[in-house]
This record gives C-alpha cells, structure tokens and sequence, in this order.
C-alpha cells in the first residue's frame, strides 16, 4: 500500500497548529484544518493526499469516511478537557459552542473505540510523549532532540481574526461539507479517485497482481511462449535512481486500479531532444466511470512537459481493451507515424 497521510483530530484550542508545524520536521508538508478550505469531499481527499499528514479540528465529525478514503492512514486524538477548550475560545469572543463541542468530543470517543491512538493534551508538553508520537506517525523519521526542544516552548497560534473571518465568510460551503460526507456515509461504497506519481516501490508494492493481469489481457489470455511474466524490479529501481522513470497511478479509497509507467530517453537523431516512451498503461476493468486511462496519460504529459520533454512515444497493444487506445491518442494530438512488429528469435542451435 502506498504512503498513506496521517489524521491528528482535536477540539480546538488544543495545540494544534503547533503540532502541524511540530510534525512538519524535515519541511514536510502537514495541513491544519483542511477540512474548513475546501468545497467536497473528493476535494479534500485531493488535498490529504498533498501532504504527509494534517491535523483537524472539525473533521473528526466524517472519522468513518476518512476511513474509507484512506484505509491505511494513522489516527490519533488529542484530549483536552470540553470546560478548558471552552474557557479558551471564550477569550476571542466565541459563545454557545458547548453542543457543537460535545458533539466532537463524542466523535472523538469513537475514534479511540475504532483503534484511533490517544494523547492527552497536557502531555504535550512531555518529551517521551512526543518522541513516541513524532516516530509513531512520521515512521521511518526518528525523533529528533533539538528539532523537539527548538518548538517546545514556542506559542504557535493562527491569528485568530483571521481564522473567525475564514469560518464566517465559508459557514455555507462548511455545512454542505458536512452534509456531503454525511449522505456519503451512508452509501454501500462512496469512492475516492486519486491519480497522481508515485515511486517504483510504491507502485510495485500494489501492482504485481494487476501487471499479471495486464500481461495475459495484453496476449490474449494465455503466458506468452518465450515471453514469461517475471518483472526485474531492480532495473526499474536503476532506471527511477537515473531519472529516467515516470510511474503514474490511479487510486479509488487507497488501492491501485491503473498506472501507466514512461521511460525518458534521448533521441540519438536530435542532440539534446528527450522522448518519453510509454509502457503499457492499464486499469482494472469495472473502473471505465472514472476515465482513468485518459487521466493517467494526460497528468503524465503535464509532468513530462515540465521535465522538458518535447516527444512522446506512444503505442497500444493489438489484443485486449488496449487495442481500442488508438483514438484516444489522436484526440490528444498524436499521429500515427508507424506500426510496431514484434519477431520472437528462437534460442541458437549452438547456444
């Protein structure tokens, strides 16, 4: 399974912009309250997947439809005690949150019923409960003294005025937020798309199955003679520590359903121009209503343009639902300049 972010819920007033900045050790990006920025839910699951982890007030309220979203992905709850977080929003103003809150805490109950690990507030401020929760949720990152010791003391707050104008200005779109994840809760299987890159590790960890289904698609259902499936997965780490390797995925709620790998050489016929030929893409069949194979090769171009790539190789087999990928390549511009054959050598009698 790929990396997966992780989810810190508390109430607010517990800390936890410090902690998104704390846990962000190694300029590692970490949200805050995420869930209060965007407009769907589909929305957010794009916007956790940009960050190593985030840190949410309110969002604890969809805990289950997170689950969903990322099946792998770490919880952990802060505790601080209902009265005292209501003492300190009194200070800015802020009244009649006491059912609202309830709420929350209730939610965050559940959490910890469901596995979710616990950290009571106070011991924020304890080094071996820090240590334990930066190696728990930023593993393989050790915890690291100094980095602790330089934000131990520090009194890391949003600006409150500005917070209040954000809430106030997105009251709408936060509660058709909520609605949304709710009507989406009780669905049989609410699903969440996600295409973007990935490392070979990453992709391999997940793929081995689909790529033995791709194989036998690609050759009509039986092993191929003198062609068996049996992937070096070392080169394509070689190839990837070269830069020379681009492998995209396709995701719905956390497992791999496509990818489509490109290899970046250059054209010995024009000094200084890079092609990028494309492996087969392929995407699990029952998954067309996402239109993933059109969204791998077209967020793949975007990334191999910005690397300087000016031309794309591409080629579909003439078996199996790749077959019809023809049409698809012209209406992103390409034309047919060839066919590709294929001639199977048989071994040397003097081998």
């Amino acid at each position: 399974m790929a990396p997966q972010p992780f989810f810190v819920f508390a109430l607010p007033r517990s800390r936890t912009f410090w902690l998104s900045k704390w846990l962000g050790q190694g300029s590692a990006p970490v949200g805050h309250d995420l869930g209060a920025l965007v407009d769907s839910c589909q929305q957010f699951h794009l916007a956790t997947a940009g960050v190593v982890g985030t840190v949410e007030t309110g969002a604890m309220v969809a805990h289950r439809l997170i689950r969903q979203m990322w099946p792998e992905a770490k919880f952990v709850t802060i505790r601080r005690l209902r009265g005292e977080v209501l003492e300190s929003l009194a200070k800015f103003g802020i009244e009649g949150q006491e059912g609202e809150l309830e709420h929350r805490d209730a939610c965050l109950d559940e959490l910890e019923n469901l596995g979710a690990q616990r950290v009571d507030y106070e011991n924020l401020n304890d080094v071996n409960c820090c240590a334990w929760l930066m190696e728990y949720l930023r593993a393989p990152l050790p915890f690291d003294f100094n980095w602790w010791q330089a934000h131990a003391g520090l009194n890391l707050q949003v600006p409150m005025a500005t917070r209040l104008e954000l809430l106030a200005n997105r009251q709408d779109a936060i509660q058709a937020l909520i609605q949304e994840a709710a009507e989406l809760e009780k669905s049989l299987d609410p699903q969440f798309s996600l295409v973007r890159r990935e490392t070979w590790d990453s992709l391999w960890a997940d793929a081995k199955n689909l790529a033995e289904g791709h194989y036998l698609e690609a050759n009509g259902g039986e092993p191929k003679p003198g062609h068996p499936f049996e992937m070096d997965v070392e080169l394509m780490r070689q190839i990837e520590a070269t830069g020379r390797l681009l492998a995209m995925t396709a995701r719905v709620n956390g497992t791999l359903v496509g990818y489509i790998t490109w290899t970046v050489v250059p054209n010995s016929e024009s000094k200084g121009m890079q092609i990028a030929d494309m492996g087969g893409p392929y995407v699990s069949p029952g998954f067309s209503k996402f239109n993933f194979g059109s969204k791998l090769i077209s967020e793949s171009i975007k990334l191999l343009q910005m690397s300087g790539v000016k031309n794309l190789q591409l080629h579909h087999p003439a078996f199996g639902r790749g077959a019809k990928l023809g049409p698809l390549f012209e209406r992103l511009g390409a034309k047919l300049v060839h066919y590709r054959y294929e001639l199977q050598l048989e071994d040397s009698p003097d081998a």
